[in-house]
């Protein structure tokens, strides 16, 4: 899942005016954030919940091995905490070791990424502006803490 297509889906959805809250017709969502804020527990996150349950078809497809049912479900719930807390988009993959990342994509020179290990270990890596900060968790229930949010925090600043 990419920005673009939200962003796609979101100017479809206002051309549609199918914001509907309360029973009430809203003002569509004047920007990605607004709109991710609005629509909390909607289309983004079922898109990111979905990506995650197809996790081990895009392993297969790719040659990697296939994560574990309990590594999918601490990814599920690291998500779904994160998405509470930062309503973004969140790309899920695969990677060739058998582990989930979860992908931040930001304007250039911004990025971060959690690599979600079957051990229960999670390892974020942040990069703004050229400086690289890295932060390895043995407990993601923790997560998102004071350093995650201030790496997305940055990625969003303009």
């Amino acid at each position: 899942m990419t920005i673009p297509t939200l962003v796609r889906r979101r100017e479809q959805r206002s051309d549609d005016c199918r914001f509907w809250e309360g029973g009430q017709k809203r003002a569509p969502a004047t920007s990605l954030s607004d709109w991710f804020t609005k629509d909390r527990d909607g289309e983004a996150l079922k898109e990111m919940l979905s990506a995650i349950a197809g996790v081990d078809l895009a392993a297969k497809d790719d040659g990697y091995p296939v994560p574990g049912r309990a590594l999918k479900e601490s990814v599920e719930r690291l998500v779904r905490r994160l998405f509470r807390a930062h309503p973004r988009a969140y790309e899920i993959y695969p990677t060739e070791r058998g582990e989930i990342a979860v992908d931040v994509i930001g304007p250039v020179g911004k990025g971060l990424l959690l690599v979600c290990e079957s051990s229960g270990v999670v390892t974020c890596y942040v990069t703004i502006a050229g400086e690289n900060r890295r932060a390895r968790y043995e407990d993601a229930t923790r997560l998102p803490d004071a350093f995650l949010t201030e790496a997305l925090a940055e990625i969003d600043e303009h």
